[in-house]
């Protein structure tokens, strides 16, 4: 027997519905949201971020004096004098003409070379604990000298020996041609480049960020009556505090390796300064 159009579309439909049925009823429910952290482990987490505070307070007095050593051992040896924050070639030029002429010499010709100049660096972004790592070259300019000088070469030999006592900056001849009646001399001279100090991302988040961040609705009423919410509550109060002093702490301890690379920068140039003998240089020995 056929069936009618009709009958075959109620039983069309109701397959249909009878599939959707099945289909819903195989579906998962999503899962409940977590519930939130215990306010026992926020309060134990801001505690120990609050003694990783502490330590860095107490170490500040350690770091500000390794910082002031350093600094005095620079003073003394006048580096930042004899290694300016700038090329300031004028001013090398005119004190090595003067030292020429005490020493009864004359210049043909004075080349200095500065490097290209190049954009300042972003700030390192550093996190807690991270050190910087700043190379020599990333703050040191190098200046190229050429020196022709007119002269006896003992005179010559004098200007040499003379040049970390009368110029203020730190000059190392690297090579020299020698002649009857003077010599061409190459050197290097010294500048600090721009470098930014580090920027260490220190933050510490408020109590209602902390909160939202550990699963809790704001103004949960429930809150209130917990007994660790006051303690906690004092704790992030007393990092707030703190954050200051220990930002500033933290940038000086983030920027000494620039004072150290600079000694150690000093160190190796004044060996090299050191073992500049004009004599020896000029071939007279």
């Amino acid at each position: 027997m056929r069936k009618s159009a009709q009958q075959t579309g109620r039983m069309g439909h109701m397959a249909a519905v009878m599939a959707a049925a099945m289909l819903s009823s195989c579906q998962v429910a999503p899962p409940p949201p977590p519930a939130p952290a215990p306010l026992a482990q926020l309060l134990t987490g801001v505690q120990n971020e609050n003694k990783a505070f502490e330590e860095l307070h107490a170490s500040g007095p350690v770091a500000a004096q390794a910082l002031g050593a350093l600094n005095g051992k620079l003073q003394s040896v006048g580096y930042f004098r004899r290694v300016p924050a700038q090329p300031a070639t004028e001013l090398l030029q005119s004190a090595l003409r003067r030292l020429a002429a005490q020493k009864g010499l004359s210049f043909k010709a004075i080349e200095i070379k500065a490097p290209a100049d190049r954009p300042v660096p972003p700030s390192a972004k550093l996190a807690p604990g991270q050190r910087w790592e700043p190379q020599v070259d990333d703050f040191r300019g190098v200046l190229q000298l050429r020196l022709d000088i007119s002269g006896a070469p003992k005179d010559i030999a004098a200007f040499i020996d003379s040049l970390p006592e009368q110029v203020d900056r730190l000059v190392i001849i690297t090579e020299r041609e020698v002649f009857s009646n003077g010599a061409v001399l190459k050197a290097e001279a010294y500048f600090e480049r721009q470098l930014p100090a580090p920027e260490v991302q220190l933050a510490w988040p408020s109590l209602a960020e902390r909160l939202r961040a550990a699963g809790y609705r704001d103004g949960d009423p429930a809150l209130q009556n917990a007994p660790e919410f006051k303690e906690l509550k004092k704790q992030v109060e007393l990092g707030q505090v703190r954050l200051p002093d220990v930002r500033r702490l933290v940038q000086i301890s983030a920027d000494f390796p620039r004072w150290q690379l600079r000694w150690q920068f000093f160190e190796d140039r004044g060996r090299a300064e050191m073992t500049m003998h004009g004599n020896q240089i000029m071939g007279l020995q």
